[in-house]
């Protein structure tokens, strides 16, 4: 995570805008300010960026020194997904959580959602369940509490739906992890995404094949192969070749299976994504094992595990010993096969403790995101509390301008049903209060001047005269700080400096000194 920060102040330093950068510049601030920087599926403008790490940087250059936190948020989403394509996970981690900090900034929920949704992503692809799941839900909690029904919410909307699916096929639990899938493709059929389609198919598919019913399996995943092919996606073909290679392994039908999973590996080599060539390699393996061709299959095999250890994939390496020691048994070979077997069982187990171990980091990291979600949000309730102040006041005085009407008509009823005496006595009371009244502001005014020139002799700031005119009303510090909404240690400093001035040591010799 340090040499990524390290790297990112090079490239702040090393990249100056020009004339020359000022048409693609000026596009992505376009995209930014319409949402059309699609992160999930980019048109060909956005891979091209991606693939050049000098716009990015020129991008997020230019992002931080307008001050843009919504251009920032997608500059370092971009960022990410360059370094997810990479399998430079850590990488990619760190620049979502700082695309999710400005997000934050900007206060918008869709960038929220969507640095939440490619964390998650991420955390899924490193198997770490827990951490993953937690960023999805944030993500559709996020969308769905925007109340924003525009097609790249709904994307938002969608993409959680299908991480969360896929987390509960990671936890095997497969009712749940349908329902989400099944969500999530009724959304991206609401917009029309072929890609989206071409996903939920694969997905729902795959539960289909994990519960045992293959002919639905298959169903789904030549839906899916049939929306790569109208998208000429290699990468969606080589997937859906490898899963109808598998369903075909399962039924027995073993060399249908090999012409599915060759020209996945073809597809799978030719767009360069580490993931789908071991996959593919393993089922080539897995093929080779089968019909016991001992050194073809060694070879797929332990291709796909070297590959597996280069970007840390754990669960490929423990398929790949598992086939291995399969394969040894085929030979009769017990001794490697055994082995082959504990290493993958070590793989297994080795797989758990980093997952715990991942979990309590992404906690941290978690909490982190938290506590800077929590700064931004303190300020914001700092301000509306101010509002909520004056809105109390406000109907403080028009409940009082209420009251006194509610008094003058329910006086009036009783004037009208005959009440003399009724009438009478308010009429005294009111005297009597307007007497208490008068004699209260006179003794006010007679206070205030007072102190007035007691401020004004002893040098007292206006700060210290109003303290000095509430401690002379008997308020307490605690009341006073209330008053003037200032802390009561401020209260105390203030009163600190009347005695000084004064030259008193208490409240009742400061209030001689009023009367003198």
């Amino acid at each position: 995570m340090k040499d990524t920060q390290n790297k990112e102040i090079q490239i702040d330093h090393k990249f100056k805008p020009d004339h020359e950068n000022k048409s693609w510049l000026d596009s992505l601030f376009t995209r930014t300010e319409t949402y059309s920087i699609n992160i999930y599926d980019p048109d060909k403008f956005i891979k091209e960026i991606l693939k050049d790490s000098v716009k990015m940087g020129i991008f997020k250059h230019v992002s931080e020194s307008t001050h843009n936190y919504k251009a920032l948020s997608f500059a370092y989403s971009m960022l990410g997904n360059s370094k997810k394509i990479e399998s430079d996970y850590l990488s990619a981690i760190y620049y979502y959580k700082k695309a999710y900090e400005y997000a934050l900034l900007s206060d918008d929920a869709y960038l929220k959602a969507l640095s939440l949704n490619m964390m998650g992503v991420i955390y899924r692809r490193r198997s770490a369940s827990k951490t993953a799941l937690e960023y999805y839900t944030r993500a559709l909690k996020a969308a769905e509490e925007s109340n924003i029904s525009t097609d790249y919410m709904l994307k938002s909307i969608a993409i959680s739906n299908e991480g969360i699916g896929g987390l509960y096929r990671m936890l095997e639990q497969y009712d749940l992890s349908l329902k989400y899938y099944k969500q999530s493709l009724v959304y991206e059929e609401q917009l029309g995404s072929l890609l989206g389609k071409a996903i939920g198919n694969h997905n729902i598919g795959k539960i289909y094949r994990l519960l045992g019913q293959l002919d639905s399996a298959k169903i789904y995943h030549v839906k899916s192969l049939e929306y790569n092919n109208e998208m000429n996606s290699i990468y969606g073909k080589a997937i859906c070749y490898n899963d109808l290679g598998t369903i075909e392994m399962l039924k027995n039908n073993i060399d249908k299976a090999y012409l599915l999973f060759v020209p996945a590996l073809e597809m799978a080599n030719k767009c360069g994504d580490s993931t789908y060539i071991i996959n593919s390699k393993l089922n080539i393996g897995w093929y080779h094992t089968r019909k016991n061709h001992r050194d073809t299959a060694f070879k797929y095999i332990n291709d796909a595990i070297a590959i597996a250890k280069r970007i840390g994939n754990k669960s490929a390496i423990m398929r790949g010993y598992k086939l291995l020691s399969e394969l040894a048994q085929n030979r009769k070979n017990y001794l490697n096969a055994l082995n082959y077997f504990k290493l993958s069982n070590a793989y297994g187990d080795s797989i758990v403790n980093e997952k715990t171990q991942q979990y309590l980091v992404d906690l941290t990291i978690l909490y982190d995101i938290e506590r800077k979600r929590n700064e931004i949000e303190s300020l914001q309730k700092d301000n509306e509390t101010k509002k909520q102040k004056l809105i109390a006041r406000n109907r403080l005085i028009v409940s009082l301008i209420l009251a006194v009407l509610v008094i003058i008509v329910i006086a009036y009823v009783f004037r009208q049903k005959g009440l003399q005496k009724l009438d009478v006595m308010e009429s005294e009371l009111q005297k009597y209060l307007l007497q208490i009244k008068d004699s209260k502001n006179k003794n006010n005014e007679i206070k205030e001047r007072d102190i007035k020139k007691l401020a004004v002799k002893n040098n007292l700031s206006e700060r210290e005269a109003d303290v000095l005119y509430f401690v002379n009303e008997g308020m307490s510090n605690a009341d006073i700080a209330e008053k003037i909404f200032v802390s009561t240690n401020t209260i105390k400093y203030h009163i600190k400096n009347i005695y000084l001035k004064l030259d008193v040591k208490n409240r009742v010799e400061a209030l001689n000194k009023i009367k003198q």
